[in-house]
């Protein structure tokens, strides 16, 4: 299991099948952006990693945390049809607020 952020974002932009470039285009974010926390230099903010979350159609606790499986499958949330409630990418929704990370869920 990949331990570290910028570890857990490779193997969701690999398992999409995307390049730094397309993901970065995608969002309206830098590729340079997008190597700067692959490579863990830096650590984007908390609605970014929901974005990439979104994106990248894995859980946002996983992508910032390694909390639980990189997506959940869940019943389909009828408020937001084709997405499941837990692999839409809302930190708040998926986690259960944490003292240990102030800011994120």
């Amino acid at each position: 299991d990949p331990s570290t952020f910028g570890e857990r974002l490779t193997v969701a932009i690999e398992r999409r099948g995307l390049t730094h470039e397309a993901l970065a285009e995608r969002l309206g974010l830098t590729r340079g952006a997008i190597n700067h926390w692959t490579n863990g230099r830096r650590t984007p903010p908390t609605e970014t990693i929901e974005q990439l979350a979104h994106e990248l159609r894995v859980r946002a606790a996983w992508l910032a945390f390694g909390d639980g499986d990189l997506a959940a499958s869940a019943p389909p949330d009828p408020q937001r049809p084709g997405l499941s409630s837990a692999a839409d990418g809302d930190l708040a929704a998926s986690a259960p607020p944490d003292p240990q990370r102030p800011g994120l869920s």
